[in-house]
């Protein structure tokens, strides 16, 4: 909880749940976003098991509106989708829980990247997340102003974006390098009369 208290707040919590909220269908969206290209469909059909098909069935679905993986417990998402999914696809079998290996979790975000043309994130993106960032920052040293900017640009480059609070620790590292370097900047600037007078004040 401490942890947490401590990092940068960096997106309001209407953007939050925006970037990493579960996705909340209406019966529409539940049409558009749960209806499967063939090469979709031959994904969810390569699973071992009904588990693991109706797991990646919302993969596929929730990334496909929002660009990004969750995990989640039969519990923790919305009944009405699984449902959807159940009474569509599966005559209506019982599904009870998710019982699919990290394995299984892994590979089928591969493959729906793989689908997608999006690449799963990792820390080799690091050191072009942060060049990107020292461009940025130099526009606007506002939190959120910045995370939106990387948000977008990972867009721009198919890149699935990080978790929450690993752009915190970007944002955060990134506004403190570049306190660093303007106030390196500004010392060297500075007169021993300037700084006097600074002194005083």
């Amino acid at each position: 909880m401490k942890e947490k208290q401590k990092r940068l707040s960096i997106l309001s919590n209407l953007e939050e749940f925006a970037f990493y909220g579960l996705p909340d269908f209406d019966s529409a969206q539940r049409h558009q976003y749960l209806a499967f290209e063939p090469q979709e469909w031959n994904l969810i059909e390569s699973c071992s098991s009904l588990h693991a098909k109706v797991y990646c069935a919302l993969q596929i679905g929730y990334f496909k509106a929002k660009n990004a993986f969750f995990k989640f417990s039969l519990h923790k998402i919305p009944q009405a989708d699984v449902n959807f999914i159940i009474t569509r696809y599966f005559n209506t079998q019982t599904l009870s829980a998710f019982t699919i290996t990290r394995y299984e979790q892994y590979f089928q975000r591969q493959e729906i990247c793989r689908l997608s043309g999006y690449r799963l994130w990792s820390n080799d993106f690091l050191p072009e997340i942060y060049d990107r960032s020292k461009m940025i920052v130099r526009r606007d040293i506002a939190p959120n102003f910045l995370a939106n900017e990387l948000l977008s640009f990972l867009k721009s480059q198919k890149i699935v974006r990080p978790g929450y609070t690993t752009l915190q620790d970007i944002v955060s590292n990134v506004l403190t390098q570049e306190r660093n370097r303007l106030k390196l900047k500004l010392q060297g600037c500075l007169t021993e009369s300037h700084k006097k007078s600074l002194d005083q004040l």
